[in-house]
């Protein structure tokens, strides 16, 4: 995969995930009522958001990438790499921008307090027991 590509790819579930905030909690129903029987089809405001802001799943997302090249940029440096250690740390680097109101994208509860409790969860010693997709706001070990 070539970085181009790779950039294509963050720009699309960016803009994804922008045009689906205004519905991501509603029904279908809903969806239609509000939009019309297409549905949503263009970008539009949400919580006080402009149109074509996006969640906190791409800003978890790009914290991912955040770690996982820190992590890649350390092991050929250093010799070192430790993939879930670098990737918790880009999670608690985003975690401070959520005291900033323009930053906070609504980030699920789990996923803040897995991250405020200090403590980076492994498949072995997991820190919570949700079984949401914000739980993985504390890497597991991977591979």
């Amino acid at each position: 995969m070539t970085l181009e590509q790779i950039r294509g790819c963050l720009l699309g579930l960016a803009v994804g995930d922008a045009l689906g905030a205004p519905v991501e909690f509603m029904s279908l129903a809903a969806i239609k009522q509000r939009y019309g029987p297409q549905g949503i089809t263009d970008l539009d405001d949400w919580s006080g958001f402009p149109a074509g802001s996006y969640t906190d799943d791409t800003q978890m997302t790009l914290s991912t990438i955040e770690g996982m090249l820190a992590a890649q940029a350390r092991g050929r440096e250093r010799g070192i790499v430790n993939w879930q250690e670098q990737v918790y740390h880009a999670y608690l680097r985003w975690l401070e921008t959520q005291n900033e109101a323009y930053q906070r994208r609504a980030p699920g509860n789990t996923c803040l307090s897995a991250l405020r409790s200090g403590t980076m969860g492994v498949v072995a010693t997991p820190i919570n027991n949700s079984k949401g997709a914000a739980a993985s706001c504390a890497p597991r070990r991977w591979g």
